[in-house]
């Protein structure tokens, strides 16, 4: 009876290794599914990274391509723009002086008009036809110069001005202050406030 009871006992220290291993697999069994979860976390977290790069990529070559399409549209209007520029430039120059000309025409017509009382050399009244026409065709010359902003300098007894004026002598006079423009033997011109041509003058001077 003694023999049975003894047979049927368990060691204490063999209940306690066993229970300590079941803990220790079950702590692993939990780092385990743990290890997992953290593993197929950051595999989630690292397949959205590479989305979102995805995506970030497929945008910049979208933005680039917009980019790109802007400039060459940008590009293309401007070399338009150029050509009309250039086209609408070299036909202002070819007919720019068009205006001009048609105002010119009718005074050709007045020369042409007075050079014919030369022919007939009988009529009496044929200079004074035409210094006439000659007259009236400096009249018309100047009312266009002046529609194009063309005036003539003024000098005969104005004070002698070297923006203006060329004196090529000077004379002595009493009747006139030194340095005073007494003959003109060229007109000078100006376009608008721009010199064309200075008038040439003799300028008065004082006896010695």
């Amino acid at each position: 009876m003694e023999r049975m009871n003894q047979s049927r006992k368990v060691p204490i220290h063999d209940a306690a290794e066993e229970s300590s291993a079941e803990a220790h697999e079950t702590q692993e069994a939990g780092n385990m599914e743990e290890q997992a979860r953290e593993a197929e976390i950051q595999q989630e977290m690292a397949e959205e990274a590479v989305e979102q790069a995805q995506d970030a990529e497929e945008a910049q070559e979208e933005e680039a391509a917009d980019y790109k399409d802007l400039y060459l549209r940008t590009l293309a209007e401007f070399e338009n723009y150029r050509r009309r520029a250039d086209r609408e430039t070299n036909e202002f120059k070819k007919y720019a002086n068009e205006t001009l000309i048609k105002d010119i025409i009718p005074v050709i017509d007045n020369l042409e008009r007075a050079m014919e009382c030369t022919v007939n050399t009988d009529d009496p009244g044929c200079a004074q036809n035409l210094l006439a026409g000659v007259q009236m065709t400096e009249r018309e010359i100047l009312k266009v110069l002046e529609k194009y902003g063309v005036t003539r300098i003024s000098a005969i007894g104005e004070t002698f001005d070297p923006a203006y004026h060329q004196a090529l002598m000077a004379e002595e006079s009493d009747e006139h202050p030194d340095e005073t423009v007494i003959r003109e033997m060229q007109k000078g011109y100006l376009l608008k406030d721009r010199l064309i041509r200075p008038a040439l003058v003799a300028v008065a001077k004082g006896k010695a």
